[in-house]
């Protein structure tokens, strides 16, 4: 649950970070804190769901970015009518916002800590023993 937690935060804090710059207003400290614990919770929430798919080891970090990628469109096009606190204000790099913040939250989830505490890719297994 650590990790769940840490990603949900720093996808949160960037995520706020990234709509601000890109144009997007929020109705004082508690909107960008509503925003960016939405925000963070689908982009920390996705990657479970993705690492479920039944494909190959090393395409699941692809079927990662583009998950995310696709999440982050849609939040970023329906975060006003969702969040009733956040207003598109003159939002000027739409796709850059979108573009950073995908890549961003990917390189969170690609990441994990494994039983030994060396952090791995998402495609690494260890080392397999055979047995005797």
């Amino acid at each position: 649950m650590g990790e769940f937690l840490g990603r949900w935060v720093c996808s949160g804090i960037f995520g706020v970070l990234c709509f601000a710059w890109g144009g997007l207003r929020a109705s004082g400290g508690l909107g960008w804190v509503t925003l960016g614990l939405w925000l963070g919770f689908w982009n920390a929430g996705l990657r479970p769901v993705v690492l479920r798919f039944p494909v190959s080891a090393d395409s699941v970090v692809w079927w990662l970015l583009l998950a995310i990628s696709v999440l982050n469109m849609g939040v970023f096009w329906s975060v006003t009518a969702l969040v009733p606190s956040v207003w598109a204000g003159d939002i000027q790099h739409p796709g850059w916002v979108v573009i950073s913040l995908s890549l961003w939250s990917w390189a969170l989830s690609c990441w994990f800590r494994a039983h030994n505490g060396h952090w791995h890719l998402v495609t690494y297994h260890g080392s397999l023993r055979s047995k005797r």
